[in-house]
Parts: structure tokens; sequence; C-alpha cells
């Protein structure tokens, strides 16, 4: 470590557990790592591998951060590690004890409480040594209060750092992938690990279908026969698009959002696994100028504030009642959309997320 280094010319390196092109690396690592350039920092990045086990695919910090923790570990300030609690993280965790470098473990979604769709826990060996990973860091991040909550018996210097929204991505005025002459319902994720929550919007796409000319649009859900069975019922009064089978660019994924008129975020109190989801997709679709309605639980429900920035829904009445409102009303609808917009470039941006880890990383350097 350097002794004393002020922060602008710190070294830090950056192991993450996923690949160049996952959602987390471009939320949460590649972003966060170029404003830290932009600050004057050294950063390096050194992203993740892939491997299959028994036919499911799990990620883990690669080799390479390892042989670079062994051969150049000593001229690192800081070392900021990405959601992985694999054997390399783990080591990782123990070389940068070892060689006196503070390390900050990022994590932003509950992988602790990860289930099969038939509600089983999924042994991924990612997960194995994450316990011990969090309890070696000198400090802890994460994406929600819940997560928080869950992680501050392991580690009790954990500071809770919302993940920010690329505006280079997601922007206003983005020129659609397409036209529509129906209304667009939209949601864009990652179709199967999303199967209960998207199970929610079942009753009111229905209901709305027998009122309205409606389209819902799933953008690069990688669509999965789950989901296709949940909204077969469906099209019988929707037109439904379930995206694409493979990952599309954001920069394409942003065009894609821009035909929605409404966003539709649903999540799923009963599943513990929402409980440490991320907000992102709720800030991504404000960042693009869309009105929200959101499901009223965990994390979702403690960002928007009903009728102000978004709107909430408990029940299939509510989700009904709140699509309908914006149906019919432009007016409520730009309004919604507006104040949805000014609370992400006032609260959730890069600069703002990486203000907040510039003080973690001086606290940890420090009580080093």
């Amino acid at each position: 470590m350097t002794d004393g280094a002020a922060a602008g010319s710190r070294e830090v390196l950056f192991l993450s557990k996923a690949g160049v092109t996952d959602q987390s690396t471009q939320h949460r690592i590649d972003p966060i790592a170029d404003e830290l350039r932009e600050r004057e920092y050294n950063v390096s990045v050194i992203h993740g591998k892939q491997r299959s086990i028994f036919g499911r695919p799990f990620r883990y910090v690669a080799g390479a951060g390892i042989v670079e923790l062994l051969s150049n570990g000593g001229s690192y300030d800081a070392v900021v590690m990405n959601r992985d609690g694999s054997p390399t993280a783990y080591l990782a965790a123990l070389l940068c004890n070892r060689k006196e470098i503070p390390l900050i473990f990022d994590i932003d979604d509950a992988l602790y409480h990860q289930k099969r769709i038939d509600e089983t826990p999924i042994p991924i060996p990612g997960r194995i040594f994450l316990d011990k990973v969090i309890q070696q860091a000198a400090h802890v991040t994460t994406g929600n209060s819940n997560i928080e909550s869950e992680l501050s018996s392991l580690n009790s210097n954990i500071t809770t750092i919302p993940t920010p929204v690329d505006a280079s991505v997601f922007q206003k005025e983005t020129d659609p992938a397409a036209t529509y002459d129906s209304t667009v319902l939209g949601w864009m994720g990652i179709g199967p690990g999303h199967e209960h929550n998207l199970r929610l919007l079942r009753e009111p796409l229905m209901t709305l279908g027998k009122k309205y000319d409606i389209t819902f649009r799933m953008v690069s859900s990688l669509g999965n026969g789950e989901i296709r069975d949940t909204f077969t019922e469906v099209e019988q009064y929707v037109d439904v698009d379930y995206g694409y089978n493979d990952r599309i660019p954001l920069k394409q994924v942003r065009r894609e959002m821009a035909t929605f008129d409404i966003a539709v975020l649903p999540l799923n109190p009963s599943d513990e696994m929402m409980e440490g989801k991320s907000i992102i997709k709720v800030l991504e679709h404000l960042a693009m100028g869309l009105p929200v309605v959101a499901s009223d639980a965990l994390a979702y429900g403690d960002l928007l504030t009903h009728d102000e920035t978004g709107l909430l829904a408990d029940t299939t009445e509510d989700w009904v009642s709140n699509i309908e409102r914006l149906i019919n009303d432009e007016g409520e609808k730009n309004r919604l959309a507006e104040a949805g917009y000014q609370m992400v470039v006032k609260d959730y941006t890069v600069e703002s997320y990486v203000d907040q880890l510039e003080t973690v990383i001086d606290t940890a350097v420090t009580d080093l």
C-alpha cells in the first residue's frame, strides 16, 4: 500500500466476478472505474471468468486477479471486489489481508437467498465462501438497506450505496427502435430470474387488455419456457413480446425501452431473493423519462413516493387502476415521469456513487 497517498493519486484494483458484458460489470464496475480515473485515480480492472458445473454456469474472480495480487499487490491502496464468494475470491481476500491492502467487498444482490423455480436452494459454487469473504473485507458496500441488514452481523463496516444510472446510456429523447399504435407497457431485464415477479402482471394485463389496445414488451428477457407458459393465457387479450433470445448491448436496450409508454416493474415480496434486489431497474426506466408503476414492496417501495415520483401497487386492483390512470391522463403520465427523472439526476448518478465510494476508500485506507 502507498503510505499517505493523496486520493487523486491512489492505485485501486477492481476484481470482478462478472465478464465484460455482464450487467453487474456495466452497472457497478466499469462506469465507476471510469469516474475514478476522471478524478485522477490509477485504476485497473480484471474481469471474471465463467465455468459450468453439472450444466449450470457460474462466474468467479479470475486467476489473473490472484496473479496480480501476488506480483503487484503492494502497489495498490485498495481492492474493490464485486459480489463473489468463490474459492478464488476468498484467496484474493486472504492475500489482501496478508499484504495489508484494504479490501472493499461490493454486493448488490441477495445471492444468499437464490433459489430454483421449485423453491429449493441452488448450490452455486460462487456462494461457498461468501460469508468468509465478507468477514475478511475491510469494508462492505451494498446495493440496498435490506442487504446491509442481512450482512451486518458478518461485518460492522458496511455502507449502502445504491447502484447508479449511467446517464451516457439511459437518457431521455432516445430514438425508439420501433413505433406502436397500441399502448406499450414495458419491462426490462433477464426473464428467467424474474418469473415469480412477472407472474404478478398476468391478471392486470388480462383485465386491461379487455378494455384497451395494449402491447406488453419484455426487453432482453431471454424468455424461457416458464415465462412463456406464464403469459400464454395473457396472449388472448394482449400482444406479448418476449424479447430476445440473447443479450443485446445496453445502447440497443435503451432504444428498445424508448418504445415504452409506461414501465411496469413487479417485485414479489414473498420471494426472499427479492429482498436484496437492486433498485437499478426502476432508476433506469426513470432516467429514460418513463412513468413507473412498481410493486409497493421492499426496495422499490422504499425508493418511490406514491403519486410523486411513481405509482405503487399491492394488488391486482392497484395495478389496473394505476396503469389505467396513466393510459387515460397524459398530464399525469408526464408529471410523474418528470418527477422521477429529476430524482434520478439529483441523487443517483455515477458521480454521486463515486463521491460515496471515495469516502469508503478513504476510511478503509486510514483505518488499516
